[in-house]
């Protein structure tokens, strides 16, 4: 893990600072509550999702290969990272643990429910003060300065 991985985590913390606690669900990377006839708009429409899935709707993260994609008919997200050599994207938590710079065990327990408490619903506030404490200690093990 380097800077630049912490610094995308401390932008993920302070963006689901803005989102509502009842629009974060873990039970699916993302899922439109809202029309589906219209690939959803997340700062629009009723969709929810998880921490990774809204990761994937920053258009700052969007721009960096980390995308939320949807299904043929809308219903259901999942977070995809281009790969910079053509091949195949990589998928949900492997995605993410590669664009933050995490084993796959740390972006297990960060980015999947039964990692975390085995709830659907794991409040918003108590995954951040989670992620937080993540974020507080890495920069501790690699001597960077909050």
């Amino acid at each position: 893990m380097k800077k630049f991985h912490i610094d995308r985590l401390e932008k993920l913390y302070n963006f689901l600072g803005t989102v509502k606690p009842k629009k974060f669900y873990w039970g699916e990377w993302a899922m439109n509550e809202g029309d589906t006839d219209k690939t959803p708009d997340l700062n629009v429409c009723g969709t929810t999702a998880c921490a990774l899935g809204w990761a994937g709707s920053m258009p700052e993260f969007r721009k960096r290969g980390l995308k939320l994609k949807w299904s043929d008919d809308n219903s259901m997200g999942w977070v995809e990272l281009s790969n910079k050599d053509g091949g195949e994207p990589l998928m949900s938590e492997y995605a993410g643990a590669e664009f933050f710079g995490l084993s796959n065990h740390e972006a297990d327990e960060l980015f999947i429910p039964s990692f975390s408490n085995g709830q659907d619903r794991t409040p918003l506030p108590k995954y951040r003060r989670k992620l937080r404490k993540f974020i507080d200690r890495k920069r501790r093990e690699l001597k960077i300065p909050a």
